[in-house]
């Protein structure tokens, strides 16, 4: 698999046009034998290329060390807040779809949020 990756990155564009279109087939044919694992494969395989060519680069031209060197490190330190809102917000939207009753602010059911109605007119006093 990396061999072949490998062969198509030195071939140029009609190498990366190649490499799209066998992505392309894997999505589509994921019923197919082996499809899937490809596909996970190579997920995998952009994600370490990300992760290891982004630490170099941050290493080596900005000079970062630790934890510093991931990539867009802000980004995956917030990554499972944001999986937890989104969770939070599928959940909310699937409850009132089917009929439930709506979720309360931020999607706490039977929760209240402080100031949750801050930002509407509720306590709004003109000025003169």
């Amino acid at each position: 698999d990396l061999a072949y990756l490998s062969g198509n990155l030195q071939a140029g564009l009609p190498g990366l046009e190649r490499e799209i279109h066998d992505t392309i087939w894997k999505v589509e044919h994921l019923d197919h034998r082996g499809a899937a694992s490809d596909l996970l494969r190579g997920l995998i395989i952009v994600a370490v290329v990300y992760f290891c060519v982004g630490s170099a680069y941050k290493h080596h031209a900005l000079g970062a060390q630790g934890l510093d060197m991931i990539p867009h490190v802000g980004f995956w330190v917030e990554y499972p807040n944001l999986v937890m809102d989104g969770v939070k917000y599928a959940s909310a939207f699937i409850t009132e779809l089917i009929g439930g009753r709506p979720a309360s602010p931020m999607g706490m059911p039977g929760g209240s949020l402080a100031g949750a109605d801050r930002d509407t007119f509720a306590n709004f006093t003109p000025s003169k």
